[in-house]
């Protein structure tokens, strides 16, 4: 980026503000999807994760994961998958607990 000297201050160029502030928004509309997309991304590492739980039955997990177990599928309603679905509802409800910083509560909780 170009200077602009005026008297003793540096500015930059008018043509260069123009283009800082339309790239501004746009890198922060672009940073919006980035998280919304890593929600979903998470969503379905839960997913899995949890039917691999579920799989590994009878044997249990650590006391953190089986709470987290649980609030995925009586909470979060995400149901056990013996077929195939359409996971877009269930991607989104684990999206918005994602959202929503419940996971973390869950996992992070003492009791």
């Amino acid at each position: 980026m170009f200077l602009w000297e005026v008297g003793k201050r540096k500015t930059l160029l008018p043509h260069e503000l123009f283009t800082f502030f339309c790239l501004t928004g746009w890198a922060a509309r672009k940073c919006l999807m980035v998280i919304e997309n890593v929600e979903k991304v998470l969503a379905i590492e839960l997913m899995a994760a949890c039917q691999a739980l579920d799989l590994q039955r009878p044997l249990k997990a650590t006391e953190k994961l089986e709470k987290l177990h649980h609030h995925v599928r009586e909470v979060a309603k995400v149901e056990y998958m013996a077929q195939d679905y359409v996971f877009s509802e269930y991607i989104e409800r684990l999206s918005q607990e994602i959202r929503n910083n419940n996971i973390v509560k869950v996992v992070t909780s003492s009791h």
